[in-house]
């Protein structure tokens, strides 16, 4: 299922991007961006059916691997085996990130969590003195969308509260909140005031800057993930993409991307979540 139904009702999107299969070619999804780890398909008001479904057509579990490639490091930073039970730190093998595991017993404020990645660094977690809190898109990376309670693979990350989880990513419309992950269901929050006190979860890594290349042909290609974007969004055309932007509901949404194309580009596929997010 591309997102989480409200009570397994039909609801309304806007179709703001259409994603280009060019990039699930094979079944493989573009460097750099996880899958959401759902492996079945629904209809109006059933989920966990096989896929395909009639009338439903394009969904997430029929594209991209439907699962994550992590490894567990010990204390020191080497491999262990998918079976070790002690490991200290998650590598993902698709971001190239590594991930702090034990998490500490508190929450904490924003500002706190600053004090709390000085003292994880003054410990050279994992063989590494780098750690910070992940933008956004990085802890959204490692949700899995067809687990909640928690919301992530237990076997990596064992013992993950299901609670909202800081992110370093300040919310723009407002400078009090920040980003943030429920880690109950994966669902993205924006209204994570400062001074409310949230789970915290490191990373080390390079973060991914990106940028979009306009290919001047109706599409935009993203450089840190390589997928291919309709400029507009369903219902404008030209340039500057004028007109007003279409809404319909879910089976509308993807049929349209099924029969959607740009000259001799064929765009088959709505976004799944993570894609819409990246």
């Amino acid at each position: 299922m591309l997102m989480r139904f409200s009570g397994l009702k039909r609801w309304t999107m806007l179709i703001g991007l259409l994603v280009s299969t060019l990039f699930f070619i094979n079944a493989v999804y573009a460097a750099g961006l996880n899958d959401t780890g759902i492996t079945t398909c629904s209809n109006a008001d059933t989920n966990g059916l096989p896929c395909p479904v009639a009338g439903f057509p394009g969904q997430d579990a029929e594209f991209g691997t439907n699962g994550f490639d992590f490894t567990k490091l010990d204390a020191a930073g080497n491999d262990l085996p998918t079976t070790a039970t002690d490991h200290t730190c998650v590598r993902d093998n698709v971001s190239g990130l590594i991930w702090q595991v034990k998490l500490s017993d508190s929450a904490y404020t924003f500002d706190q969590a600053a004090g709390y990645v000085n003292n994880v660094n003054a410990t050279g977690l994992c063989g590494f003195n780098d750690w910070r809190m992940p933008d956004i898109k990085e802890l959204l990376s490692i949700a899995d969308h067809s687990r909640h309670s928690p919301a992530i693979d237990t076997n990596y990350f064992p013992n993950t509260p299901s609670d909202e989880f800081w992110s370093g990513s300040p919310y723009a419309f407002y400078s009090i909140y920040v980003w943030d992950v429920g880690f109950y269901d994966a669902h993205v929050g924006n209204y994570g005031s400062q001074y409310d006190s949230s789970r915290v979860r490191l990373v080390r890594g390079g973060q991914s800057f990106y940028y979009f290349v306009d290919n001047n042909d109706g599409t935009v290609t993203q450089s840190n993930t390589g997928l291919m974007w309709a400029k507009c969004s369903e219902g404008q055309s030209g340039t500057n993409c004028t007109g007003t932007a279409k809404t319909m509901n879910w089976k509308a949404a993807l049929t349209a991307a099924n029969n959607f194309n740009l000259g001799v580009i064929t765009i088959g596929a709505c976004p799944m979540s993570k894609s819409c997010k990246s």
